[in-house]
């Protein structure tokens, strides 16, 4: 059965006329039969009593004409609500990040855009582990993810928005602060302070680290604010992107790491089909995609 048919059948029943009908449905009065024909086949029942000079409804026609009247309403309404979707006047974007992002990119003006260019999509954002976004996409749970940079799934599709070196951050007069570069074997001696396992960028150092001196991690934390406040204070040394190292107030040294150098990357994933409002929000000024940066 096909919306056609009913088309048809509602137009007949409306005008009880084949050849009025036929012209309201722009098709010729052969093919209106036929297709009601087909339509009274499938059903098992008649659904018009024709006659030279009548046509009228069946107790079967009317009983299908309320239901018919009700399916095209509905089709009507799925189609404005699809076309209305595509032209970003209605919708829902879900956006999911990990809890600490980069000071280059400004995700609630990002958002604020979004919001003002296209009133009617509801934004909603999720702070989560990154390991389970992959997932939170594939599932349809997210529409897009910001998160730093991970392996991915095939059906993912990535942008980088960041990349750049990492470097060791301590207290401005932390013993190591004298250095301008330093090796990992000299590192396996100090306190560090680090992201909880899995958050923010403790898998890379993690990973990096799985064929070295083991690492001392004496404090575990969920922000970078947070992270930065304990080295400080000098109660641990950090590793982060180099751009978290640099503040104005002196506070922090960065130091270079050599001979196994990390790198940081932040990424934003979606899935590779999709829709016309995750294609607007990749068009904002902010998400652009980045070029490495050098050691």
């Amino acid at each position: 059965m096909e919306l056609r048919h009913l088309q048809h059948f509602v137009a007949l029943a409306q005008e009880m006329h084949f050849s009025r009908a036929a012209e309201r449905v722009s098709i010729v009065q052969s093919a209106l039969s036929t297709s009601i024909a087909m339509l009274e086949e499938e059903l098992g029942v008649r659904l018009f009593h024709r006659t030279t000079r009548q046509v009228r409804l069946t107790p079967a026609g009317e009983a299908f004409y309320e239901k018919a009247i009700l399916t095209l309403s509905a089709a009507r309404d799925a189609r404005r609500s699809v076309a209305s979707v595509r032209d970003l006047q209605s919708g829902s974007l879900v956006v999911g990040t990990v809890q600490t992002l980069p000071a280059f990119l400004d995700l609630p003006a990002i958002l604020a855009a979004f919001h003002m260019a296209y009133p009617g999509i509801q934004v909603r954002l999720r702070q989560g582990n990154k390991l389970d976004m992959p997932a939170q996409l594939l599932a349809g749970e997210l529409d897009l993810a910001i998160t730093s940079m991970m392996d991915c799934p095939r059906r993912l599709q990535t942008r980088v928005l960041g990349d750049e070196p990492m470097v060791l951050v301590c207290a401005a007069g932390h013993e190591m602060a004298r250095h301008k570069r330093i090796g990992f074997e000299a590192l396996s001696r100090l306190d560090f302070v680090d992201f909880q396992p899995g958050w923010g960028t403790r898998p890379i150092i993690d990973s990096h680290w799985k064929d070295l001196a083991e690492r001392r991690v004496v404090f575990e934390v969920s922000d970078l604010d947070t992270m930065l406040d304990l080295v400080r204070r000098g109660l641990g040394v950090a590793i982060v992107p180099r751009r978290n190292a640099a503040v104005a107030d002196g506070s922090l040294a960065a130091v270079e790491l050599i001979g196994a150098p990390i790198r940081w990357g932040m990424v934003l994933m979606h899935r590779k089909e999709e829709d016309a409002a995750v294609s607007a929000f990749l068009d904002l000024p902010g998400l652009e995609p980045a070029t490495a940066q050098a050691t």
